[in-house]
């Protein structure tokens, strides 16, 4: 068993087997190790970009309607409530100067920057505004104040709650497909390793079977006794000594 265990090894019917294998095994791990890498990849995208992007557009949302707020209660609130109004109203103007240059940093394409240019500029001009109706509150003419809020300062608004409404859905667009290509290289690799079970198995069947009748037709050979001429024995002449003529 064992001598025909080695015939079989030593085959170039399985060293071609082999030969497959090992083809097999490392143009699946090449590929495997790429689909791996793009699927880390977007998801570090989701982790380190889209996700804390949305969120501190979200933030900004926020922010700038409380600012909002604020403006109109600063203009009717006297004393403590109206100096701590002051206050909130220059911390959350400092925060969203704050929030601009964070969202800023994470910008990936020119659609992104062109909505960012957008949100800044809004921003910009409504805070002159705001100093605009400040000013004119402290003046003691709030009824101006309000209209400055009110005319100047409404459009501008819109124009910023729209920019911001628009960066967040391209944001949002962004994760989307940071996602499907997350989720694709992952469905790739699953169907995949599926592929190579199924290969594996198919193999292994065949180098089974295949070693399983070398084995059956070894066993049904008739056993080689001394002197049959076969695989290279003697020929079964009898042998006549060779005399030396007197």
């Amino acid at each position: 068993m064992s001598f025909m265990f080695r015939r079989f090894f030593r085959s170039p019917q399985f060293m071609a087997s082999l030969a497959l294998i090992l083809a097999l095994g490392f143009v699946s791990s090449f590929y495997l190790r790429n689909q791996i890498q793009n699927a880390r990849l977007e998801t570090a995208q989701l982790g380190e970009r889209w996700i804390p992007g949305i969120a501190q557009i979200g933030d900004l949302q926020a922010n700038v309607l409380r600012f909002r707020n604020w403006q109109y209660a600063y203009a009717y609130e006297t004393g403590q409530a109206k100096r701590q109004l002051e206050r909130l109203l220059d911390e959350e103007t400092k925060g969203i100067s704050v929030q601009r240059d964070m969202i800023k940093s994470k910008l990936t394409n020119d659609e992104e920057k062109k909505l960012y240019d957008a949100v800044s500029s809004s921003w910009d001009e409504y805070a002159k505004i705001h100093d605009r109706f400040t000013m004119t509150v402290k003046a003691g003419n709030r009824e101006v104040a309000m209209t400055i809020l009110s005319q100047d300062g409404t459009p501008v608004f819109r124009r910023l709650e729209s920019a911001i409404l628009g960066l967040g859905s391209e944001t949002y667009s962004g994760t989307s497909a940071s996602h499907f290509g997350a989720d694709r290289s992952f469905g790739r690799v699953q169907r995949f390793a599926e592929f190579l079970m199924i290969a594996n198995l198919a193999l292994g069947l065949l180098f089974g079977f295949t070693a399983y009748r070398r084995f059956r037709a070894q066993k049904s050979r008739p056993a080689r006794r001394p002197g049959s001429g076969t695989d290279g024995g003697d020929s079964g002449d009898k042998v006549v000594p060779f005399k030396k003529a007197a």
